[in-house]
This record gives C-alpha cells, sequence and structure tokens, in this order.
C-alpha cells in the first residue's frame, strides 16, 4: 500500500480528502441545469419517464415557493426512514445544515425536493459519480462511500428557477443490533457467521471471490489474544492502555470491512448493553439482580443465540456450537497471517521505531515469548495461558465460581459517570476499559470449574458476607494477575495437549501450603502472593475484618488463588473476539467515545506520555502493522498509523474523521440515562472545513 502518508510523524501529514472538484460559481451551475433540463424534458417528452410534470400553469403559490429567496432543500429517506438526525458537525454543525446530506451506500435512497412547486422540473447532478437523474423524487444507490458534490437544478417550463450544491457523505450507519429491520438483521447474521465458516484463504479464493480485505475470525482472536494474553505485558489493557480505544476500533473496522466483503450492506450494529441493565435488572442489591439480562432478545436464536444456563454452551443460532480451535501452524496460514508474523507473535517490536521500542523492551519481549510465539494454553487451544480450559466448545457462563455471576454490569450510573468525571483523553480511555464496558466480559464470560465447589464452602470459613463477596469477585482477575505479575506459573504451551482437565493445573512457585500450615500469621502476610492479593480484597466494607484476619482465611486465600481451578468463559480471557459479542460490545463502547467528543467535555485530546519501561503498544508512536484497512482516502497505509495519528481519525470533530472515515453512529444518545446532546450545538461544532 501507499506509504506516503504515515512514513511522517506529524498530523499535518494527513491530506484531507480533497472535493473532487472546486465549487462552480452559479452562473455555470444554471448553464449546467438548463442544458440538463432540456435533456431531461426531451427524454421524458419521448420515453414518458417518471419524475416530471408537464403542466406548463404556475399556480402563485408555486411561484412564491420557487423564487430565488428560497433555497432548494432535500428530504433524503430509506427503509430506516428519513435520514436527517444525524448530531455529526459535518452535517448539523454547518452554518446552513441543509447544504450536507448523507447517504447510506448499497442501500436505495430516496431524494425527495422539499416544499417544490408542483410544475417544477427537476435535474439531480453528480458530477464525481458521473450520474444523473431527473424527478421532484428520485430512487438512487451508491456503492462507494466518500464526498461527492450534488447540484440540484430546477425549472419551470425549462426556465431555470433554482440551483444549489450540495455536499454528499456516502457513510454507513452503525445501527442498535435490535433497531435493524427483521430482513437486515437476517442477511447480518448470515454475512457476520461467514467469518466463522470460511477461513481467510477460502475467502480470498475464486469460489468465494470475497477479496483481499476479508480475514475470518481467527485472524482477530490469534491477534487479540497475542497482544493481551503474553507473559510480557498487556498492549491494549491496564493502567497504560492507552491503546485500548484505538485497537480495539482498528480491529472493529476490519471485522466490520470483512462482512462487507460478503455482503456489502452492512456496517458492524452496535449493542447497547445499557439499555439491557435498565430494562432486564432488577433493583441493584437484589437477588440475582442482572441475572434476568440473560433474557434479552441479543441472546436468543434471532440474535446472538441463547446459552445452556448450566454448561453456558451457545446452543442456538448462527453461532450454534463455535469451537475454540487448537492452535496450529495451519490456522495461522488459513487465518492468512503472513511475513514475519507468520512464525512470531504479535507482542513484538518488529517493525516500530527505536522510540517506541528500545532494546531492553525488545529483550522482554523476547523472554517472555510475547514476540516469539503466538499464545494458547497449556492445552493447545486458543486461549489465554491462564485461562486452563480444555475443551473446545465457546463458553459464555452464567456462573461466577458456583454463585450466580450478576455482580456486575454497566448501567445508567457508570454510563454517567464515566461521562461527567474525565476531561482528559488519558484518564477518560483508562476509565472506558472498567465498568462501562469490563464488567460486560465478566457478566457473558463467567467462571466455572473446581472452583464452582470450593469457593461457596469458603463462605463459612471466611464468616464475613463482605468479605466473601468480595473475594469470590475478585478471584477470575487474580487467577490472570497472578499469572502476569509471574506469580503464578501454567504448564508450557501446548504441553497439556491430549491430556485430561485434571492432568494440568496452574499453581504459586512461592506457596507451599503443607509448610504455610506451620508458619504464623506474620509469615503468611507476608509473602509475595497475600501482599498482591490483599489490595483486591481490601474495600471499606472489608477494611476492618482484613486488620483482624485468621490465620486460616488467609491460609485458604492463598490456597483457593494458587490452587484452585478456575476456568474463564472465552469473553473474561484475551481469545475474546471468538465470540461475536465481542465486536458489537466495542462498538458500543466507540459510541460512547462519539458521545463525549460531540458534547464538547473533552478538553484535553493529547495522548499521554509513558515511560520508558512500559508497554510499547500504549505509545503515541506506536503503529498497528496487523491494521489492514482501506480508507476513502486510499493513499492512507492504515499498518502505518502511528496511535496519536489514528486517534485524530477517531475523533468525531476532526476533519479527518469526516473525510476518512466512511461510518457514523445513528445516535449517541442515551435518553434513559439522561444523556442527551442538545439540538443546539456549542460553537465547536461549526463546521468551516469544506
Amino acid at each position: 500500500m501507499p506509504s506516503s502518508l504515515a512514513r511522517t510523524s506529524s498530523l499535518e501529514a494527513f491530506p484531507l480528502l480533497k472535493e473532487d472538484a472546486p465549487p462552480h460559481p452559479v452562473s455555470i451551475n444554471r448553464r449546467l441545469c438548463l442544458l440538463a433540463i432540456a435533456t431531461g424534458l426531451l427524454i421524458a417528452a419521448v420515453y414518458h419517464g417518471p419524475g416530471f410534470v408537464h403542466d406548463t400553469s404556475l399556480a402563485a403559490s408555486d411561484k412564491l415557493e420557487s423564487s430565488s429567496a428560497s433555497q432548494l432543500t432535500v428530504e433524503v429517506s430509506n427503509e430506516y426512514g428519513i435520514q436527517d438526525n444525524f448530531t455529526y458537525p459535518f452535517l448539523m454543525g454547518r452554518e446552513d445544515p441543509t447544504e450536507a446530506i448523507l447517504i447510506e451506500p448499497h442501500r436505495d435512497t430516496t431524494l425527495t425536493v422539499r416544499h417544490s412547486c408542483s410544475a417544477c422540473s427537476h435535474v439531480w447532478k453528480f458530477p464525481t459519480l458521473r450520474m444523473e437523474l431527473s424527478g421532484g423524487t428520485v430512487v438512487t444507490r451508491v456503492n462507494t462511500t466518500g464526498t461527492h458534490d450534488l447540484i440540484l437544478c430546477e425549472a419551470h417550463n425549462g426556465v431555470s428557477t433554482r440551483t444549489r450544491k450540495f455536499v454528499v457523505y456516502v457513510k454507513y450507519v452503525r445501527r442498535e443490533l435490535r433497531g435493524l429491520t427483521s430482513a437486515d438483521r437476517e442477511e447480518f447474521m448470515v454475512a457476520a457467521s461467514t467469518l466463522w465458516k470460511v477461513s481467510t484463504v477460502d475467502g480470498r479464493s475464486e469460489r468465494y471471490g470475497f477479496g483481499d480485505k476479508y480475514f475470518d475470525i481467527y485472524y482477530f482472536a490469534i491477534l487479540h489474544n497475542d497482544l493481551a494474553g503474553n507473559g510480557a505485558c498487556d498492549f491494549l489493557h491496564g493502567t497504560e492502555g492507552y491503546a485500548f480505544l484505538n485497537a480495539h476500533s482498528a480491529l472493529n473496522l476490519m471485522f466490520e470491512r470483512s462482512i462487507q466483503a460478503v455482503n456489502p450492506r452492512f456496517a458492524l450494529p452496535y449493542w447497547d448493553y445499557v439499555f439491557d441493565s435498565e430494562t432486564y435488572s432488577l433493583p441493584h442489591g437484589a437477588d440475582n439482580s442482572y441475572m434476568n439480562i440473560w433474557n434479552s432478545d441479543v441472546f436468543t436464536s434471532s440474535y446472538y443465540g441463547s446459552t445452556d444456563s448450566l454448561t453456558g454452551v451457545v446452543q442456538d443460532g448462527a453461532w450454534a456450537g463455535i469451537h475454540v480451535p487448537i492452535l496450529t501452524q495451519e490456522l495461522v496460514d488459513n487465518a492468512g497471517i503472513t511475513g514475519h508474523f507468520r512464525k512470531h507473535g504479535f507482542g513484538s517490536c518488529h517493525g516500530q521505531v527505536a522510540d517506541v521500542c528500545n532494546t531492553k523492551t525488545a529483550k522482554e519481549l523476547f523472554q517472555y515469548n510475547a514476540s516469539t510465539l503466538h499464545q494458547a494454553n497449556a492445552f493447545g487451544r486458543l486461549r489465554s495461558p491462564w485461562n486452563m480450559n480444555s475443551g473446545k466448545e465457546l463458553i459464555r457462563s452464567q456462573q461466577l465460581c458456583g454463585s450466580p455471576n450478576d455482580n456486575q454490569f454497566p448501567d445508567c450510573t457508570s454510563l454517567t459517570d464515566q461521562y461527567v468525571t474525565y476531561d482528559s483523553f488519558g484518564d477518560y480511555t483508562i476509565a472506558l476499559q472498567l465498568s462501562p464496558h469490563g464488567s460486560i466480559h465478566v457478566f457473558t464470560g463467567g467462571a466455572f470449574g473446581d472452583c464452582s465447589d470450593s469457593v461457596p464452602a469458603l463462605s463459612d470459613v471466611f464468616g464475613n458476607e463482605d468479605f466473601f463477596g468480595q473475594f469470590n469477585a475478585k478471584l477470575a482477575d487474580l487467577t490472570k494477575d497472578l499469572w502476569m505479575e509471574g506469580l503464578k506459573k501454567c504448564p508450557r504451551q501446548g504441553s497439556c495437549e491430549g491430556k485430561e482437565q485434571s492432568e494440568c493445573s496452574c499453581s504459586c512457585p512461592s506457596v507451599d501450603i503443607t509448610a504455610l500450615k506451620h508458619q504464623s500469621l506474620f509469615e503468611l502476610k507476608n509473602t509475595s502472593v497475600w501482599k498482591f492479593v490483599e489490595p483486591y480484597l481490601s474495600t471499606d466494607s472489608t477494611s476492618e475484618y482484613i486488620d483482624e484476619i485468621t490465620h486460616l482465611v488467609v491460609l485458604s486465600v492463598l490456597d483457593t488463588v494458587c490452587n484452585t481451578e478456575v476456568l474463564l468463559g472465552d469473553m473474561y480471557t484475551s481469545n475474546s473476539p471468538l465470540d461475536v459479542l465481542f465486536f458489537s460490545t466495542h462498538s458500543n463502547v466507540e459510541r460512547m467515545f462519539h458521545q463525549k467528543m460531540l458534547s464538547g467535555t473533552m478538553s484535553n485530546l493529547r495522548w499521554p506520555s509513558t515511560t520508558p519501561v512500559s508497554c510499547p503498544g500504549g505509545k503515541a508512536k506506536w503503529r498497528n502493522l496487523w491494521f489492514d484497512y482501506e480508507f476513502d482516502d486510499k493513499s492512507i497505509d492504515s499498518s502505518l498509523l502511528t496511535n496519536d495519528q489514528f486517534l485524530s481519525m477517531l475523533n468525531p470533530l476532526s476533519p479527518h474523521h469526516a473525510h476518512q472515515m466512511n461510518y457514523i453512529f445513528d445516535t449517541i444518545d442515551w435518553p434513559y440515562c439522561g444523556l442527551e446532546n442538545n439540538s443546539s450545538l456549542p460553537t465547536l461544532y461549526i463546521w468551516d472545513l469544506e
């Protein structure tokens, strides 16, 4: 791909998508219109085509409406109704919002002249598309995203009365999953599920003909599992996970483009899961307060499938019986992973500049096999190394180690707290990972295994409901975090392949429970594992209990976190793209970002500076070399965009977003949470960059 854009680090390198032609002077427009109208009238007279009215009388009211004092305006509609309420500055932020319209690609779109005189004729000219239509109401379909001119001409008896130039944005509209028409929903499920059934290599073959922007689901799962599941550092999440929004948005763009390779009509729908919280959950604090969310339409065969409440297996719909594969070189090759990363992990300094990845960082990534291997668990499954689930089925467990998994789910409080609290990008994106997002992964993933029997028994041992609840809620997190910290070790990748679940387990090398039984409470509390675990368990309601904690409780905690089998549902771990829920979840997260930016409350969008020893993926000049996407401006090489450059493109206030990104969201409001943008936009919305 051309790389002229991204070879320079300055944001000034971004070329705005140039208008295809300079604005035509009115006189030229009128000449074009007169010629088009004359031609159109002749054609209409010969063929009696639709859209022309031949009545030569012009009523007084018609004369008034067609006078030069009133501008031509256009109504745009498709099967989703009138398309004129998109709160984006390049549309609504103009001095005159009626001069810009939006058309969705690959959909029949009806264009109607508003307040037209009954005896008038109209010609619609799209110079850059080489398309011309005639009539007061026309139906068109545009199959290429981008920015175009429309010249609309009105005439009476061959005399031009009004002419206007419009800016036409051809963009996909991401809608809520349940807002799709029935026909679109059914077709989308077929198109999206293809990624689980047709490999990248086969999809690009002559048989399917999906093209070179088609990637199967295993490409995305291997990639995310490498970046978030290696032992060196998490490139996407955590306290320095500044790339959280960027990387997941890039994944979504590639996933969306892969679906469009199968069926070009569809954008990636978002899942407004806060709506489900407000609709299905019981009052917070009630028993099983969130479990009714599993009754949402999202978890039915018509959408993303219902799950067996006991096993967690998806049992119907397009994703029924999905399997988590064994990671093999054949899987990697069929997924279309080529070049350096065919035989190396994505958690690598390969192709990065020295300021992003120095020698020390590169050595650490090599030491922990982040850059040398694609990640898998001990049973060889495409799962996190700390998730010792040997089963082949994709799991959405409704349990959390023997208790209903109802500790957390994003609600209006978490959404509004995130919205009002942060005004700098660094703080915002770190917090965005948590309650408005992370708890979705916890809820739809769950935890099970031996802990389902052993953990409930600890309630009596602890003798404190708050402490037990906190421990149960954090045990699954500790399974990962102890492994990431090097305090817990799991068998080598693939070393347990072919063995039974019970034959392989993880443990803490420094914790010998038999020996610890004979040590003092002081010695137990000074172990490295307890020092790491204690902050997870300390809350306002448990701090007093921890101050008086007993030898038996500390020993039980150490034994459980180190030696009890905790298996995790796949949405809870780094292979989460294997579950289709992942992508609609992250589409909604990006919608939250759009809402924040369009509200005008993000005062600092600068990329945060990070220390030399931080995970390189979170640095401003990191490049996602795996990002293979074609923007509207085809000269941009997506793989060479730095984090700060791509953030500018994701920003809906930016001209880069307007001219280079090919989608918007249908709404950025959460009216049931009291989060609605005002119809009168603040000054920063004023769009004067055309």
